[in-house]
């Protein structure tokens, strides 16, 4: 394997961890990832998690705004495989029928099940106790090709979104390392997937993270787990008289007695702060109102005078 051409496009984290362990096992020649956008506090650009990588490996780096313009120098580079995970843009088939071996992408779900952009977080809103990766064919259709191979992974009751990732990512590397070469060398004929059973994710937006009074307790935790860093978890509560957005920092299950509370308020009981759901409480370990600062219970409940009950 080490004398085929590899190029690998990717972006975040989940795409770094992936691409670390590859390095070690083949010729990557080059990168394709996104431009690097997140800034420190001076205004420096600080390059994305793919782009230090290769950095540090003296890897040829393209990061296009839209890698549909990177055509020609794809062609002159020559790769015999693509791999993609985590890379940010719909790859189109000028680029995919490039590689002489095709392209092969890495999904975390056990598709076709949570096809498109958010599978981590969708299986943790879904309170799924199993999830997974797919080593799939790329083709013109989202998350639609043939499945090379699949790995299931157990999702606990608290992992966060960070965290499944993490986890996620090195049975991908894993899952790549185990089957690439065999794929290479036609050892693995690629199955279709059940496209009737496929289902599909939605796009992470702020209004994503609203907690309404329809929501009960276990799907506000859920949600509080799939949700970070973002968009996080908010709402809105009457402080002092005013409508103010509360954003959840950390919460957890309201455990003992819990009095009669308006639903979407926040209370003060036993030096605790809690806010009702439809179905119970949850309570606040720090939050952040509008405007200010991030708080712990104590500090909310001093500084904005909430009643006890």
């Amino acid at each position: 394997m080490s004398s085929l051409r590899v190029v690998f496009a990717g972006t975040g984290t989940f795409a770094a961890t992936v691409l670390q362990v590859l390095v070690t096992h083949a010729n990557v020649v080059a990168v394709i990832t996104q431009p690097s956008r997140r800034k420190d506090t001076n205004g420096k650009i600080l390059p994305n998690p793919v782009t230090e990588l290769a950095q540090r490996s003296n890897i040829a780096i393209l990061d296009p705004e839209r890698i549909r313009t990177i055509v020609s120098d794809l062609e002159t580079i020559a790769p015999d495989v693509l791999i993609v995970a985590d890379y940010g843009q719909i790859i189109p088939d000028t680029i995919l029928n490039i590689p002489r071996k095709g392209a092969l992408n890495l999904h975390p779900s056990l598709l076709p099940k949570y096809r498109g952009a958010t599978p981590i977080e969708s299986a943790i809103l879904a309170g799924d106790n199993t999830t997974g990766v797919t080593l799939m064919v790329m083709d013109s259709e989202m998350d639609h090709g043939a499945i090379v191979a699949q790995t299931s992974n157990p999702l606990s009751a608290n992992e966060t979104a960070p965290e499944l990732e993490a986890k996620l990512a090195f049975s991908a590397a894993k899952l790549l390392i185990n089957n690439l070469e065999n794929y290479l060398q036609d050892k693995i004929v690629a199955k279709e997937q059940n496209h009737n059973d496929a289902t599909y994710t939605a796009m992470l937006t702020k209004e994503s993270g609203f907690v309404s009074e329809k929501h009960t307790v276990l799907q506000v935790l859920r949600m509080h787990r799939a949700l970070q860093p973002w968009p996080g978890i908010w709402s809105k509560v009457l402080l002092g008289g005013k409508e103010k957005r509360i954003k959840f920092l950390n919460i957890k299950k309201w455990n003992g007695e819990l009095a009669q509370q308006k639903i979407n308020q926040l209370f003060h009981l036993e030096n605790r702060l809690g806010f009702k759901l439809s179905d119970g409480a949850v309570q606040i370990v720090e939050a952040q109102i509008e405007s200010g600062k991030p708080q712990t219970a104590k500090d909310l409940i001093n500084g904005y005078r909430i009643a006890s009950s």
